[in-house]
């Protein structure tokens, strides 16, 4: 189905630096919204590559994951996202370092399908 998912970033160290939601209307099939860690990796790491699960477990509707990143930003993130067939809500937490300079920042994820693709 046609699913709106919506990505709020607040940077630790930089509390009045708030950038406006991302959002991005996508076709997710029934077998990735069963599956949501196909679709929650990749935005919890936007911008990043060569990511893998170190950590991957799932309790009823949610899903508590790590992830690790090589490349420039080097970046991990963890997080918990609770999911149903209609609707995704979670936090993530994401370390790195930007030109040198240690950064971290909280990623609160929602997303809800708006119909058929």
């Amino acid at each position: 189905g046609l699913w709106e998912l919506s990505l709020e970033t607040k940077v630790i160290d930089s509390p009045g630096f708030s950038p406006p939601p991302f959002k991005l209307n996508q076709c997710i099939s029934e077998a990735d919204s069963q599956n949501p860690d196909k679709i929650i990796g990749p935005l919890s790491t936007s911008g990043a590559n060569n990511c893998q699960y170190t950590e991957k477990s799932y309790s009823n509707n949610t899903l508590r994951f790590s992830m690790s990143c090589s490349g420039s930003f080097n970046l991990r993130s963890t997080g918990t996202v609770t999911f149903t067939s209609t609707s995704f809500d979670g936090n993530i937490l994401v370390t790195g370092n930007i030109n040198g300079q240690a950064i971290e920042f909280r990623n609160h994820l929602t997303a809800h399908r708006l119909g058929d693709c």
